[in-house]
């Protein structure tokens, strides 16, 4: 892919690979499988004596950390499927825009430079957007501190973003999967220089003064 001056790629609209889909949905399946408990440990959560906690307690990887690494390797960073909708989406509002940038904090998916506005598509596992803190703590050393890591990335990117008079638009792939409209039209807000109203639970705006 050919890219401009600024460091975002010149292509704005691209079909996704067929393959890449496919191994997005082929890793997320593993990836669900691997995380839950074994048939043994099976608790149901009303049986008397038994608790959630203890349930999740006996929550374990069934894969080895090279196993779980290369099912994390399938997963792509770029281009996926919710990602390619909120473009397709923004295309074809007229709404013209740089991709992945990479002289700004976090290489935004999205980039509107002459508003400012920086957009991001987070897979929510990876950003620890839906673990809670005791299933963080359950999960492996080497998986828990990365995605600790990558927590804290986001936050010290979004940080930069501001600091520099970027606003900074993160939204959860499961936000684009069922509320596309309402992204979109978070986005028309800002893009206008308007209030953002209706934004999806969970979907986070940076503003840069806020």
């Amino acid at each position: 892919m050919k890219a401009s001056s600024g460091g975002c790629s010149e292509r704005l609209v691209e079909r996704p690979r067929f393959k890449q889909f496919l191994d997005n949905v082929f890793a997320e399946i593993l990836l669900y499988a691997s995380s839950q408990p074994a048939p043994s440990g099976l608790r149901h959560r009303n049986a008397p004596g038994s608790h959630v906690t203890q349930y999740r307690s006996e929550r374990r990887d069934h894969l080895t950390v090279a196993e779980r690494s290369a099912v994390m390797r399938k997963i792509k960073g770029r281009n996926t499927a919710p990602e390619m909708a909120l473009r397709r989406a923004l295309w074809a509002r007229g709404r013209r825009y740089r991709v992945h940038c990479g002289d700004l904090a976090g290489k935004p998916d999205v980039v509107f430079p002459k508003q400012k506005i920086a957009v991001f598509v987070d897979g929510e596992f990876w950003h620890g957007k839906k673990l809670a803190p005791e299933r963080l703590a359950e999960m492996k050393p080497y998986w828990r501190e990365k995605i600790s890591r990558n927590m804290q990335r986001d936050r010290n990117n979004n940080a930069s973003l501001v600091r520099d008079g970027w606003k900074v638009v993160r939204a959860g792939e499961s936000h684009v999967k069922r509320d596309l409209d309402r992204v979109i039209n978070v986005l028309e807000d800002l893009l206008a220089g308007r209030k953002a109203d209706s934004v999806p639970l969970g979907m986070e705006i940076h503003l840069p003064g806020a």
